[in-house]
């Protein structure tokens, strides 16, 4: 694995995607590398049970992710230096939130029926994840990510 540049807050983006609407339905597609900015390897589904959940709290050391709120209401915090931070509501289909590799990110779950899809460009590995706080910190402070 090279050494790369770390992500910041600008690298985010939140995209706008267009839905086909039809007489009584829309028709909301994403495909890789159009709408979603990269190769899709893992798509996963949080079913919040309860309004005010938080979830995520980690970063990925490779993983870039992108959420995309199917029902209800998440607000997503994005941080780079963990008191540096940017927040992102996601409330309708036709939305979704890019978070590249090495941002710190939570999920606070607005509605008890929020259901998030997460599309990942890396299949589950339990190292990838960086889960706590200073030793997040530590790696930012390295100044590289690896690739």
């Amino acid at each position: 694995m090279q050494p790369h540049r770390l992500a910041v807050l600008d690298d985010v983006k939140l995209v706008e995607f267009r839905g086909m609407q039809a007489e009584d339905r829309v028709l909301i597609v994403l495909e890789a590398d159009r709408q979603v900015p990269f190769p899709i390897r893992r798509v996963f589904n949080v079913h919040a049970q309860r309004a005010g959940l938080i979830g995520g709290h980690h970063a990925h050391y490779l993983c870039q992710q992108f959420l995309v709120c199917v029902h209800g209401a998440c607000e997503v915090m994005v941080a780079a230096e963990l008191d540096e931070q940017r927040r992102f509501t996601l409330d309708r289909p036709d939305l979704g939130l890019w978070i590249p590799a090495s941002l710190w990110s939570d999920q606070r779950y607005l509605t008890a029926d929020t259901v998030l899809m997460v599309l990942c460009d890396q299949p589950y590995d339990a190292k990838d994840y960086l889960r706590d706080p200073a030793e997040y910190t530590r790696y930012r402070r390295s100044g590289s990510a690896l690739a």
